[in-house]
Parts: C-alpha cells; sequence; structure tokens
C-alpha cells in the first residue's frame, strides 16, 4: 500500500512539473518570437512594416536605414547641450556598473555578516530587511534630494552609488541562504593559518558565492540599464539611453513618430543587455558546489 501511495504521489509530482515547465518553455518561445518580431520589423521599410508588420521581411528590401537614422538622431537635448548616442551609451554604461556594483557588494558583505556572525543586532538587520520588503517605501524622493543637495552630491555620479549601497531586498536573502550553506569550517582553517576576518570574507567567503554574485550583478545591472527616472531625476546632466527612449517617446520627432524607428530604439537599449546575457549564461546558470575539507 505505501509502495502503491508513493508511486501515485510521483506521478502526480510529474505531472505537475510537466505541466510547470511546459508553461515557462512557451512562455520562453512567446518572448524569443516577440524579439525576433521586433529585430526583423527594424529591417523593415515603413512602408513593408504597414502593409504586413508580422511577415518576414522581404530579402529584396532588407536595409538597414532605420538603424542609420537612429544612430543619427538619436539626441536628448538638455539645458541646450545635446548629447549623442555615443554620450548616452558612456552614461548608461557607467550609471548601470557602477549601481549594480555597489548594489551587489554592499548587500552580499551584509548578508555575510549576518548569516555568519552572531551578534546582539543580526536578527534585527535581517528583521528590517523582511519588513522593507512587506512595507515598501513610499515618499521618500523629497529626502532624498534634499540630502544629495545638502552633500552637494546631486547630480554625480557618487552620490547617486552611495544611494544605491544598501541591502535592503530580495537579494540579501538569496546571499544570506547561500552563505548558510557554506560550511564554518574553512574559515576556521583560515584562521589556524593566521588569517584575519577580512581576509576570510574577501579571499574565501565571497570567492565561493561568485556565481551568485555575478548572477545578482547581472540582474542590478539588467534593472539599471533600463532605469530612465534615477537618471532624470538625480543625474540630469548625464542622460542614459533608457532616459533618451522616454524623451523620444514625449519629443518625438515626425520621423521617430514610426513604429518601427520606436522598434529600431528599443533594440538599440536592449541589445547590449542581450549580448551580455549570451556571454555569460553559462556562468549564471552554473551550481555552486561546495565540497569538505581535505585535510
Amino acid at each position: 500500500m505505501e509502495n502503491i501511495k508513493s508511486n501515485s504521489k510521483n506521478k502526480k509530482s510529474n505531472l505537475f512539473l510537466a505541466i510547470i515547465g511546459t508553461i515557462l518553455f512557451l512562455y520562453a518561445i512567446v518572448m524569443v518570437l516577440v524579439l525576433v518580431w521586433a529585430l526583423l520589423a527594424t529591417l523593415k521599410p515603413y512602408s513593408e512594416f504597414l502593409d504586413a508588420p508580422l511577415a518576414f521581411p522581404n530579402l529584396k528590401t532588407i536595409q538597414l536605414d532605420n538603424w542609420i537614422k537612429v544612430f543619427n538622431k538619436f539626441v536628448v537635448s538638455v539645458e541646450e547641450n545635446d548629447y549623442y548616442i555615443e554620450s548616452l551609451f558612456i552614461f548608461s554604461l557607467i550609471y548601470s556598473l557602477g549601481c549594480s556594483f555597489c548594489a551587489s557588494i554592499v548587500t552580499c558583505i551584509m548578508a555575510y555578516a549576518v548569516s555568519k556572525y552572531k551578534y546582539k543586532f543580526s536578527s534585527v538587520i535581517y528583521a528590517v530587511v523582511i519588513i522593507a520588503m512587506i512595507l515598501p517605501i513610499v515618499g521618500a524622493l523629497p529626502s532624498e534630494m534634499q540630502m544629495l543637495n545638502f552633500l552637494n552630491l546631486y547630480d554625480k555620479f557618487i552620490g547617486v552609488f552611495i544611494m544605491k549601497s544598501n541591502f535592503l531586498g530580495i537579494y540579501f536573502l538569496i546571499y544570506y541562504a547561500t552563505f548558510k550553506g557554506i560550511p564554518w569550517t574553512y574559515a576556521e582553517s583560515a584562521f589556524i593559518d593566521g588569517a584575519s576576518h577580512f581576509k576570510v570574507m574577501v579571499r574565501i567567503m565571497i570567492p565561493l558565492v561568485k556565481t551568485t554574485f555575478l548572477a545578482v550583478f547581472l540582474l542590478n545591472f539588467i534593472m539599471f540599464w533600463n532605469d530612465y527616472q534615477g537618471p532624470m531625476l538625480y543625474l540630469p546632466s548625464y542622460p542614459t539611453l533608457s532616459f533618451g527612449l522616454f524623451y523620444m517617446k514625449f519629443n518625438s520627432t515626425v520621423d521617430f513618430g514610426r513604429e518601427n524607428l520606436q522598434l529600431t530604439c528599443c533594440m538599440l537599449v536592449a541589445l547590449p543587455i542581450i549580448i551580455m546575457f549570451i556571454i555569460f549564461q553559462k556562468r549564471l546558470m552554473g551550481n555552486l558546489a561546495v565540497g569538505g575539507i581535505k585535510g
């Protein structure tokens, strides 16, 4: 009887996993098809796009005019200064890399300290993270702007990097669970050899979670790369590509009002993210295996 019940549970579990896997597979296929369709639409003349928006482009009429026009006319004007696509890309890269690294490393260090060192406020910090996730903080913009102006950090990259150096969010819990799964024996062995707590963290513990760190860094990078509100509010003199898309949406010329040109702008902004994912997908999908100490 027990074997029959066990087999019945296994069949139900396998069926559930098969259904979930099928749904996720179909969802992934739809997302890929949308990207492919958008890319193909950027290679069509506008007249062909209007006649058959869902059809494959005619091989005889494939052109790069949309991309050339976007490269030449993707300009953001701020305080009588024109920023072209090269400047927008550089500002996006600085903003995304700096904010992603600060947010990822601070969260990683705090999760390590809370998970591996039992002190009076470790449980308090953990509770603060949970409460902050349950009760979102709203209405903090005026105080943030006032603080940046008071510290003379407004419209400076360093000010934004400091703002993003916090440990609140789901990634704290991911790091926390990862560090919990790493045996403290590694640190004890290093202490016997004379290593300090800082050296154990930098040379042993953080390298063990490099796969998790890279995944969190990439997710943060995607979030900040697509963020247009942050640069618009805190870095008005350094517009990014995402802010450029927002700017083009509400300040578009006649040409940029065309759907295929708008798709070209979107693909242009999304292309670095797609390339980065293709390059790092093996590391992101890798698993962290922690073995035992060899004596």
